[in-house]
């Protein structure tokens, strides 16, 4: 009689909360509702950057999308989808953007910066300010002290980013051999994330 309740039980439990699995259909339905009008229709890039891009999707997670889509792109325009959209729906766009990546997953190391880092990183931020204005706030590229690419985006991912670049655009990395402005240390990295970290914090 025990064995029989709880095999009930659990049948009951799998009826009533059946696991979560994406479905591409939703997701496409759902982005073209909520971001085609500034991403294109196939992420190409209308008002707002291009999504469908190698360059961002194999160095980026899953978790990148549903954090930018929760916190929104304050600097950029982008709202939060917060309260507009259930968890499960902005779920199904990240995954159906992250669907569209053909590469493998490029992985940089993920360990945490130290936070001692952050004086040495200012300097090391200067070369990023040609590009994305020199406080971060954006200007031929997309503002880097955006709240919500801060919020969404993880240490390993802004190590690859920087390391990497983002082919494609014409962010180029900045590790030896990459074509960036110069050249900096896996270290120098870290204190340049160090120092973004710190930025962040501060306008909090």
């Amino acid at each position: 009689m025990k064995f029989f309740s709880a095999s009930l039980l659990v049948i009951i439990s799998i009826g009533l909360f059946p696991s979560y699995a994406f479905s591409e259909g939703k997701g496409r339905t759902l982005y073209i509702e909520n971001c085609s009008s500034c991403h294109g229709k196939g992420g190409e890039g209308l008002k707002a950057p291009a999504l469908r891009k190698e360059g961002l999707l194999r160095t980026v997670t899953l978790d990148y999308f549903t954090g930018t889509m929760l916190y929104g792109r304050p600097l950029l325009g982008c709202p939060s989808f917060n309260g507009r959209l259930a968890s499960l729906e902005i779920e199904d766009i990240a995954s159906y953007i992250k669907s569209w990546q053909e590469g493998e997953q490029v992985v940089a190391p993920s360990h945490a910066v130290s936070p001692l880092y952050t004086q040495r990183g200012e300097r090391h931020f200067i070369l990023c300010g040609g590009c994305h204005g020199p406080e971060g706030e954006g200007a031929m590229a997309p503002p880097l002290l955006d709240a919500g690419l801060l919020s969404s985006i993880s240490d390993g991912e802004l190590r690859g980013t920087i390391m990497w670049g983002r082919p494609g655009t014409p962010m180029k990395g900045y590790l030896k051999g990459m074509g960036g402005l110069a050249v900096l240390s896996p270290d120098e990295i870290d204190e340049l994330i160090s120092y973004m970290r710190f930025r962040q914090n501060k306008s909090k």
